[in-house]
């Protein structure tokens, strides 16, 4: 069911958009504590340097 207001929450579908986002590797239970973008990327780019971005 959709919200009938742009400021109403749908609470059973944000928690399952939650559990989705928690069962495919986002979050503590994947085990996966860090990215590497460099390694996946450097094969298509090899000039690609994984650099943290400045605020």
């Amino acid at each position: 069911m959709l919200p009938t207001r742009r400021d109403e929450i749908d609470e059973a579908a944000l928690e399952r958009l939650h559990q989705h986002n928690l069962g495919c590797g986002i979050g503590d239970r994947c085990g996966i504590d860090n990215r590497d973008d460099t390694a996946h990327l450097q094969p298509i780019n090899p000039s690609f340097e994984n650099t943290w971005p400045r605020w």
